[in-house]
């Protein structure tokens, strides 16, 4: 065991230590090394700061999407004859997190042996990763006491907020204790997952109708599925319309919608 300390100033330093060794006769050698992290806290003012507890969350959603195919996509037919278009209609309905939150805990500790450490202007932020590049958010936010007694318990510090996206990211909070800064240690929190689904985009009513007006015609369908009610997933459909007969000859349109 290895004892380091008192330090009179504060660091963070690596101590290293080594075993190694030398055969008598081949003279092969080896080593092995560990190295300890020492970090002094407390001088510039005598409380640190860091996150104690954590929960990211945010609703599960869906975004719904409509891709319409024919062929051919142009029919040619006498007076009295009929022909026919095959249809293509591809629901697709994708998930999406929406509202995230993270909600995190606080501890601000008093390093000071004798002396109450006075802690205000409580502030935090945050560094996320988001799909369109580096977003932040700062923010304020308010603890039970303003004074950390001197060998006391830590004073914890409870904060919820709204995240600017759902992704990985990075907490930092400051607060001042006697005319000096404090900063927390970093605090790397993973991207939200789902708690909850939004129940009103889980399904969608679809529709698929001939527009009526001017120049445009409809026929009947002669064959497979017409999408039409409630759906709930990602979902293909596929018909077959028949157009004709017509009496007469010129050029129509037909405006099929969903």
């Amino acid at each position: 065991t290895v004892r380091y300390g008192p330090f009179n100033e504060c660091f963070e330093k690596q101590a290293a230590n080594q075993a190694s060794f030398v055969t008598s006769d081949t003279k092969t050698t080896g080593n092995s090394t560990q190295t300890v992290t020492v970090r002094v806290q407390g001088c510039g003012a005598a409380v640190a700061a860091k996150a104690k507890t954590y929960a990211v969350w945010a609703k599960k959603s869906f975004v719904w999407k409509v891709a319409k195919s024919v062929t051919p996509p142009t029919l040619t037919m006498g007076p009295g004859k009929t022909a026919k278009a095959a249809y293509t209609i591809n629901y697709t309905r994708s998930e999406v997190l929406v509202n995230p939150k993270m909600s995190v805990t606080l501890q601000f500790d008093n390093l000071a042996a004798s002396d109450a450490a006075p802690v205000n202007n409580f502030t935090y932020t945050v560094q996320l990763q988001c799909g369109n590049g580096p977003q932040s958010k700062t923010g304020t936010f308010k603890c039970p006491a303003n004074v950390i007694p001197a060998g006391g318990a830590p004073m914890t510090c409870p904060i919820q907020m709204d995240l600017p996206c759902v992704g990985p990211g990075t907490l930092v909070a400051q607060a001042r204790s006697n005319d000096k800064t404090v900063t927390s240690q970093p605090f790397n929190f993973p991207a939200p997952k789902a708690i909850d689904t939004l129940d009103d985009s889980e399904c969608a009513v679809v529709v698929d109708s001939f527009a009526t007006g001017t120049g445009l015609v409809s026929g009947n369908i002669s064959s497979g599925v017409h999408p039409y009610g409630k759906l709930c997933g990602s979902k293909q459909f596929e018909y077959t319309v028949t157009f004709g007969p017509f009496a007469t000859c010129g050029r129509r349109k037909v405006s099929l919608g969903g």
